[in-house]
């Protein structure tokens, strides 16, 4: 993967710099993690004051833009959105590995489960000859 910055512009008021890129890779598109650990080690940035804020895949094409924020200190980086903060402060889930589906279980180790008195429903359903059902003693 290659990493081209677009721009580099220094922003005093908010004391930061902020960094527009372009990303070429091959295959499906990298993490927002990958792409933002390559471009902090290719600028030589501080990851706990780096934000990236914005990544764009380009349609078709094997390359995304971005947008980067890397803050001066701790303190001016309290405007930043909470939830962006957190964003980039995850790391890569480990892809679970598939359980293979369970089989069914073989014609001996089936549990076997009783069965219910078929008797009371043979009576039920049982007719005379003459299409009535037998009266019950009781």
């Amino acid at each position: 993967m290659d990493i081209e910055v677009v721009e580099d512009k220094r922003n005093e008021l908010l004391k930061r710099r902020e960094i527009r890129f372009k990303a070429y890779y091959e295959a499906e598109t990298p993490s927002r993690q990958k792409i933002r650990e390559k471009i902090i080690t290719q600028l030589k940035l501080d990851p706990s004051l780096t934000v990236l804020d914005n990544l764009q895949p380009e349609y078709g094409k094997p390359e995304a833009s971005g947008y980067l924020k890397s803050y001066d200190d701790a303190e001016s980086m309290e405007i930043e959105s909470r939830h962006k903060i957190e964003r980039n402060k995850k790391t890569e889930p480990e892809k679970a590995e598939k359980k293979p589906p369970e089989s069914a279980p073989e014609s001996g180790d089936e549990e076997k489960q009783p069965k219910e008195d078929d008797s009371s429903a043979e009576k039920q359903g049982e007719q005379d000859e003459k299409g009535e059902k037998p009266k019950e003693d009781g």
